[in-house]
């Protein structure tokens, strides 16, 4: 997965860097921003596959009301850190009898 994410990654910034004047500029501009995120994504894939997944279904969702209203953003950052911190907690000795 991480390979094609940067493969994804580098031919949209190819793709951006080739059209820059070319064509029109939101096309060349789209390719390039989305080539950095795909790029930055590719750096950040192994923490990434670690985060739970309930959180980021909560983050997608905050994100999405954000977009829609940005001044909500004052309220959504509290509810993400007061979730991430009443998460549920695994135990040290309860890991360590799943593992064997």
């Amino acid at each position: 997965m991480r390979a094609a994410i940067g493969l994804f990654a580098v031919v949209l910034l190819l793709v951006g860097a080739f059209t820059y004047g070319r064509v029109d500029d939101a096309f060349s501009g789209a390719c390039l921003r989305v080539g950095l995120m795909m790029a930055l994504w590719w750096f950040a894939y192994p923490q990434v596959k670690n985060v739970p997944r309930w959180l980021a279904v909560t983050g997608g969702i905050l994100l999405f009301v954000v977009i829609l209203r940005p001044k909500l953003i004052v309220l959504a950052i509290p509810v993400l850190i007061v979730l991430w911190l009443l998460r549920p907690r695994v135990r040290r000795e309860d890991s360590a009898e799943r593992r064997t």
